[in-house]
C-alpha cells in the first residue's frame, strides 16, 4: 500500500470575500509549480456554478491574507488525537 504525503490548505473567510478565488490561485500555483493533482471538492462545486472569471476577487485595499505553518504532530496535538 503506497502512503501518499498530505497537505492541507483550509481557506477561510466572510462570504463574498474571494475565498474561491483564491482557492483557484493556489491550485493552479500548486499544479503548475509541481504538476501534482489539487483536490478541492468545494472549489469544484463552486466552479459548477460559477466561470472561473467571474469568480470574486479579494479586494487589494481591504484583504490581508495570513498563512501558518504546523506540524502534522502539532495538529493531531490541537485535535486530541495524540
Amino acid at each position: 500500500m503506497i502512503r501518499l504525503n498530505e497537505i492541507q490548505i483550509d481557506v477561510g473567510g466572510l462570504t463574498s470575500s474571494g475565498k474561491s478565488h483564491v482557492m483557484l490561485t493556489i491550485r493552479k500555483a500548486l499544479e503548475k509549480e509541481y504538476g501534482i493533482t489539487v483536490l478541492s471538492p468545494n472549489l469544484d462545486e463552486e466552479l459548477v456554478m460559477n466561470n472561473p472569471e467571474d469568480l470574486l476577487r479579494p479586494k487589494k485595499s481591504d484583504t490581508v491574507i495570513w498563512m501558518n505553518e504546523f506540524r502534522v504532530a502539532d495538529y493531531r496535538i490541537l485535535k486530541g488525537m495524540k
